[in-house]
């Protein structure tokens, strides 16, 4: 199970490029960022309140 988890996991970072931010996020004026739990990638959260990765390869 931990298995078919991961591969999710997995999927919805590198494919979808959906994130889930670790609790602590900094504002620096602009933009509000994070790391995501899973992948650890620099994420920023848009107007509508999505994580989007900004360093997407």
């Amino acid at each position: 199970m931990n298995k078919l988890r991961k591969k999710i996991r997995e999927f919805k970072c590198n494919t979808l490029d959906w994130h889930k931010p670790i609790p602590t996020s900094t504002f620096d004026g602009v933009n509000l960022k994070s790391r995501c739990r899973y992948c650890n990638k620099v994420i920023l959260k848009d107007s509508q309140g999505n994580w989007f990765s900004i360093n997407r390869r």
